[in-house]
């Protein structure tokens, strides 16, 4: 067995944590006791690493990060007083902060205060005062001082528990002082016992009606007996006498006009007046409509559901602006019916800067021929010999807005204007398109004499 002689001495360890000293048998695996360069002691079973410490955790401070345990007959002591034991409290200890303890086999308190129910199984001493707010029931309570229970202050009591006011006899009595400092023994057969305060009750007005004449008023709680919602029911009360009448009142703002009145007679007819400006010469409209009588305009068709006199001629035609290559039908006053041209229009005396047609091949080889059906918008569909003439048969024609872009945007038709005044382009001068191709076919005739004048002479040279 090892002896020491001289005190060990050990420094310059790397950390507070390194093993200064340790101490095991041979039989040990592990160390059974360590101390660390820092003072730590460590103690372990000697087959593990060490489970239970003691250290300096601050100044004047002992710890261990595991727990004690004090032998049997053994007491927990501070400065010599004992503190704790296996089964009670030091005498020394008069204060704590317990929220909770179990059944206690007596009590003896100077002056306590419960805020929860007190019950008490054995011998109950109070000698200071007692408040409890929550209830007391004891076996044997004696109070030496004032103790005030569920709101009463008592002195003395014969009672064993707090009893209800059914169960009380005419024996059962307690010593209260009143508020205003009077002394009175109250037997509890006489008095009802106080429970807790409880939240307030409250009335809130429902709904009143008005009930039929002759029955009785009705008052019904719609809501809790905490929390009553009150309904009334008002019987109607009998008319009352007809009272004076009122003072006039204002006059009443104007009601609306009324509607108007039959047409009264006809007056006598007044002087002519003045001759106004003269009208135009011609009118172009879509529809005729006098009563039950009307000539309508649908697609390329008119139709006429009326009788009418002519006076003079009437010429029909089916282009918005004629020319001299337009054939029209005449209605004469007579009710004879021919079929002429407006040739006049290309006399020569209705004409101004008349000039010969230049590079006419060329303008008609801008123009760009279009096959086409028509839009149902544009056709009458209700009308069969419409459907098939402009959406059943194939149309050949040009488009106005290719025209407008080709060398000869002079062939196209205005004949309506949008809101703002500016005219709209509608359809294409057919007389233009054969005055052009007319053109063309002479350049192509001048051309092919010229061809054939020098194949002729190529052959004879």
């Amino acid at each position: 067995m090892p002896s020491f002689y001289n005190r060990i001495k050990a420094r310059k360890f790397s950390t507070s944590a390194d093993t200064a000293v340790e101490i095991s048998p041979s039989s040990s695996a592990t160390p059974n006791f360590t101390i660390d360069a820092g003072g730590k002691l460590n103690w372990s079973s000697g087959s593990a690493n060490a489970d239970t410490n003691l250290y300096r955790s601050a100044a004047n401070v002992l710890k261990t990060d595991d727990s004690f345990s004090v032998g049997s007959g053994q007491t927990y002591k501070i400065d010599g007083d004992d503190i704790l034991t296996s089964t009670s409290l030091g005498s020394t200890v008069i204060s704590s902060s317990l929220t909770s303890i179990g059944t206690l086999s007596s009590l003896n308190a100077a002056t306590p205060t419960f805020s929860g129910p007190l019950t008490s199984s054995g011998t109950s001493t109070f000698s200071g005062s007692l408040i409890s707010s929550g209830g007391f029931t004891a076996a044997t309570p004696t109070f030496t001082g004032p103790a005030t229970i569920n709101g009463n202050s008592v002195l003395t009591t014969d009672l064993t528990s707090i009893p209800t006011a059914s169960s009380a006899t005419s024996s059962d009595y307690v010593t209260v002082v009143t508020t205003g400092g009077n002394l009175r023994r109250v037997t509890i057969a006489n008095a009802a016992v106080v429970g807790p305060t409880g939240s307030s009750a409250t009335i809130t007005l429902g709904t009143v009606t008005t009930g039929d004449a002759g029955t009785n008023v009705s008052i019904t709680n719609s809501g809790t007996t905490q929390a009553a919602i009150f309904n009334f029911t008002i019987p109607r009360g009998d008319t009352g006498a007809k009272g004076d009448t009122g003072a006039k009142g204002d006059t009443g703002a104007t009601g609306p006009t009324g509607p108007a009145g039959p047409t009264g007679p006809a007056g006598p007819t007044g002087p002519a007046g003045p001759t106004g400006p003269a009208g135009s010469t011609s009118y172009q409209a879509t529809s005729l409509v006098n009563g039950s009588y009307s000539i309508t305009q649908s697609g390329a068709y008119w139709y006429c559901n009326t009788e009418f006199d002519v006076a003079g001629k009437l010429y029909l035609y089916n282009v918005a602006q004629p020319t001299s290559s337009t054939d029209v039908l005449v209605l004469l006053s007579d009710g004879e019916v021919k079929k002429r041209s407006l040739s006049p229009w290309s006399l020569g005396t209705m004409k101004e800067q008349i000039e010969l047609i230049p590079n006419a091949l060329q303008k008609i080889q801008s123009m760009t021929p279009r096959s086409f059906i028509f839009k149902e918008e544009v056709v009458a569909m209700d009308n069969e010999f419409d459907v098939f003439d402009r959406r059943t048969q194939k149309q050949y024609g040009f488009v106005i807005e290719e025209l407008l872009e080709s060398d000869v945007p002079d062939v196209v038709m205005y004949t309506q204007v949008d809101d703002k005044g500016e005219l709209l382009p509608q359809s294409w001068k057919a007389h233009a398109v054969i005055s052009l191709a007319i053109g063309a076919i002479q350049e192509l005739a001048t051309k092919n004499a010229e061809l054939e004048a020098r194949i002729a002479a190529l052959e004879a040279g």
